[in-house]
């Protein structure tokens, strides 16, 4: 990209966007599809009219967009029909069954089901899963509401940006086109530091200060765990399978807690792990499949076979705003929602196999459309609305802008920034491609790592969906508080903002010593 001339008056027509995508969704109460969609007109008229982009201009921002869109997309829906599959085999209903046969004590229990189990299931499927199954086991367990409603809500959010199958790693990864090693590595640290704080708020639910000096190294124990098989997923470009590997790695430490924290009956406890391991199965395939995939030459080769090139040529707008010429590669048989298909198949022969013959693939389909159309014009909207802002300037005028008011001191606000696109948005995804251009701006005009500033910017993202309005709606509705949707978000908010404060934190002291 090439710098244009810019004044002072162009960050106001450059925020219009945002604007009008914040009134639609705040104070009209539309969709962030209709948000995202005349939020994108508005970024293509003032492109054409006060920005100097020309329509063959646009055309080509929206065209990147749509192309971009396919490596979300192509996640989103085999990973939400995975998660259907399981569901209507029963399969989730035997984790807070295991769970109960497993330990009696609380802590353990509420680390092991509000922390472990629903960063485990924000790997494999997101749009308020973790929250919508998590909330009733815990209730189903004798928690109180508001403890099994917060608890998911503050035990998940560390891991959404490598959870749903990284779909919104791979977003951010899109719109900023910054290579993946080096983003996966400082989003893995940085979410790392926040899931082990995330432990001991989880904790602090049930035990209060007190339970915390007495179980810490429980949280320490599960929450260090899931961290370091992170990192080790993310340093391995693993990123599809980070949070799911991390969240299976917790499921793993805190059953081996149990057998510390108290004994059950041998056969209720070998019932308890039966449970376990039935739910897990298609997704320990998955591992399976990601590895052959990865480590076996040939059937590499061969899946690569089915690759289309797009490209998608230059654009430069009368500003002299230029967007360089890419090719990028669409991964019919080797992209990762394909291995989670292949993983589909398994999963309905496995339960098959095992007398749940019954299930209802149609119910399934059904399920997974409700739930993955209105992501999809989401993300469709919102990845164009991102592209044309990109493609025009105008995120370079609105980072230029973010800096001049806070000058050095930007890195420690970038988090709040993701947290605000994920609160608007409702999700990680469209938050990561709403600002991820304006953080990756930012940081070359402050001459900062610009890896470190994308992975804050997800890092905020991701803990903003601890007060995401429709996630806090999901939860209550499941437990029984509704009504009581406000006084949520007042006890969740704590968690978040003092999360995202050491995310900040350590962004502002990695920018200083960079």
């Amino acid at each position: 990209m090439t710098a244009m001339p810019l004044g002072a008056w162009q960050w106001v027509p450059a925020l219009a966007p945002i604007a009008v995508l914040l009134v639609v969704i705040l104070i009209l109460r539309r969709s962030a599809t209709q948000g995202g969609l005349l939020a994108w007109g508005a970024a293509l008229l003032l492109g054409w009219a006060l920005f100097g982009a020309g329509a063959d201009d646009l055309a080509i921002g929206s065209l990147r967009g749509l192309v971009f869109s396919f490596e979300v997309l192509y996640i989103i829906w085999p990973a939400l029909f995975l998660y259907q599959i399981v569901v209507e085999a029963g399969a989730t209903r035997g984790i807070g069954i295991g769970i109960r046969a497993l330990t009696r004590d609380r802590v353990l229990q509420i680390l092991i089901l509000g922390f472990a189990f629903t960063s485990f299931l924000q790997g494999v499927a997101s749009f308020g899963v973790p929250v919508a199954v998590g909330a009733p086991l815990l209730l189903g367990l004798g928690f109180r509401p508001m403890q099994a409603t917060l608890a998911p809500l503050i035990g998940h959010a560390w891991a959404v940006t490598l959870g749903g199958m990284a779909s919104s790693f791979l977003a951010l990864r899109a719109v900023t086109g910054l290579p993946g090693h080096e983003l996966g590595l400082w989003t893995a640290g940085l979410l790392g530091l926040t899931c082990i704080g995330t432990g001991f708020l989880v904790a602090h639910l049930v035990g209060g200060w007190k339970g915390i000096r007495r179980d810490w190294w429980e949280a320490a124990a599960i929450g260090g765990s899931m961290a370091a098989v992170q990192f080790l997923l993310a340093w391995f470009d693993y990123w599809i399978i980070a949070s799911f590997g991390a969240g299976l790695a917790g499921l793993l430490v805190g059953v081996a807690l149990t057998r510390l924290s108290s004994r059950r009956p041998e056969g209720e406890r070998r019932g308890g792990m039966r449970e376990l391991h039935y739910a897990l199965a298609p997704y320990y395939a998955l591992i399976c499949i990601v590895a052959a995939a990865t480590f076996l030459p040939p059937l590499r080769w061969a899946l690569h076979l089915g690759d289309v090139p797009v490209p998608l040529p230059k654009t430069t707008t009368a500003l002299g705003w230029t967007v360089g010429a890419v090719t990028p590669r669409l991964q019919l048989l080797a992209h990762p929602g394909a291995l989670i298909l292949y993983t589909c198949g398994v999963a309905l022969a496995w339960y098959g196999r095992l007398g749940t013959g019954h299930l209802e693939v149609r119910a399934v389909a059904r399920r997974t459309v409700w739930l993955g159309l209105p992501a999809t014009g989401a993300v469709l909207c919102m990845m164009m609305l991102a592209t044309v802002m990109s493609g025009t300037g105008m995120t370079f005028v609105l980072a230029r802008a973010a800096i001049d008011v806070t000058g050095r001191a930007y890195p420690f606000v970038a988090p709040f920034v993701g947290l605000l696109g994920c609160f608007v948005t409702g999700n990680n995804t469209t938050s990561n491609v709403l600002f991820g251009t304006v953080q990756r701006d930012a940081a070359m005009l402050l001459r900062v790592n610009p890896f470190l500033m994308a992975a804050l910017q997800t890092t905020g993202g991701a803990l903003g969906g601890m007060v995401t309005p429709a996630k806090v709606l999901m939860a209550c509705a499941t437990v029984g508080l509704r009504g009581q949707e406000g006084a949520v978000i007042r006890r969740a908010l704590g968690p978040c903002l003092a999360l995202t404060a050491l995310a900040g934190l350590g962004g502002l002291v990695a920018a200083l010593l960079s």
